[in-house]
């Protein structure tokens, strides 16, 4: 509902640590930003280097700060109560940006809000547990328990190579169309 403190809203951050924090993400490396935002993932080289393109096809340092600076003076509160429609609120119970107090603010705010408090201390839904976000997503939605899960990396990794090989297989027909065509 708010990021900062406020004298009656004690689980926001603190305004010193928040612009703290925004000047700390200026020169954050990548790393860093991993260790604050998805633990579970510290020392995954390929996790590092994908949260690293994601960061970057964002706003930027620049803009993450003027972000923040906006971010710190929203409270919506007020408005809490006038949401008609159903509300999944997720969170992370150790999550070591957002206190999940203020999750538990929302889920008793928001008229209709169903809760669901995560294990793990990642910030971003991309790391820790993702098939618990998931889950709660789908069990929100249709209103029945997930069916049964499988591993599926092996599935994503024969689907991503299988694309490679026809984009590939495609550029190579168009590569062989062009060598055959006039100039």
């Amino acid at each position: 509902p708010r990021l900062l403190q406020a004298e009656d809203y004690p689980f926001g951050i603190s305004p010193v640590a928040w612009n703290d924090l925004a000047a700390a993400i200026e020169d954050a490396s990548v790393e860093d930003l991993v260790a604050l935002l998805a633990p579970s993932r510290v020392g995954d080289a390929r996790f590092t280097t994908w949260f690293g393109r994601y960061w970057r096809s964002g706003a930027g340092p620049g803009g993450i700060r003027a972000l923040m600076e906006v971010a710190a003076e929203v409270d919506l509160r007020s408005i809490l109560p006038q949401i008609e429609q159903p509300t999944l609120v997720l969170h992370r119970e150790g999550d070591l940006l957002i206190d999940v107090a203020g999750a538990r603010y929302l889920g008793d705010h928001i008229p209709n809000a169903e809760l669901v408090v995560l294990a793990g201390a990642d910030n971003s839904p991309n790391a820790g547990d993702t098939g618990g976000w998931v889950d709660a997503i789908e069990r929100f939605v249709t209103g029945s328990a997930p069916a049964v899960r499988v591993e599926s990396t092996m599935s994503v990794n024969k689907t991503v190579d299988t694309l490679r090989v026809r984009r590939r297989a495609g550029a190579d027909r168009q590569a062989d169309r062009a060598a055959r065509e006039p100039v």
